[in-house]
């Protein structure tokens, strides 16, 4: 597949009751049998991306695919964010090893805290990660890169349960 949307495409076809799986086949990108969608092109509407449109996401996705496993990546600065994180079985929180990262997992508790968020403890999945990217190189592709290094490993390894 070779997708011609983003993730804002589809989140704007799904407030517009136009979303099917014609839609979503545009917006989904494959790459060595990983399959993905990309951010939002234009930044701006990341923030108008609330609840209902996640609720609307998920809900087409279930129906529209048989992905046993989805992954969001929004980043940052989403409006309910607190809210989503609730919805999910398991958030998994990839760091490294040091204070800054320690200092980012407690950042991201007390932002929890403050938000009332009913998310339990073990739905939090803090991950270390055992590599760096000194590998990774302009002029190839990233993503296949990321995909097959020992970063992809771990990813693949963390999903079907198994340990690196």
């Amino acid at each position: 597949l070779g997708g011609e949307h983003d993730l804002g495409d589809l989140v704007l076809g799904l407030r517009n009751r136009r979303a099917d799986a014609g839609m979503a086949s545009k917006c989904m990108y494959e790459l060595s049998h990983l399959y993905y969608i990309p951010p939002f092109g234009n930044p701006e509407n990341l923030h108008d991306f609330l609840l209902d449109d996640y609720i609307r996401l998920v809900k087409f996705l279930e129906r529209q695919t048989d992905f046993d496993t989805v992954i969001f990546d929004f980043g940052d600065g989403l409006d309910q964010f607190a809210r989503m994180l609730e919805r999910c079985t398991s958030i998994y929180c990839p760091v490294k090893e040091g204070f800054f990262f320690d200092c980012q997992m407690n950042h991201f508790s007390a932002y929890l805290e403050k938000e009332s968020a009913q998310v339990r403890w073990e739905q939090l999945n803090r991950i270390v990660l055992p590599y760096s990217a000194r590998r990774i190189h302009g002029g190839g592709d990233v993503l296949f890169q990321l995909l097959w290094s020992e970063f992809g490993d771990y990813v693949r390894a963390c999903l079907t349960g198994g340990k690196e």
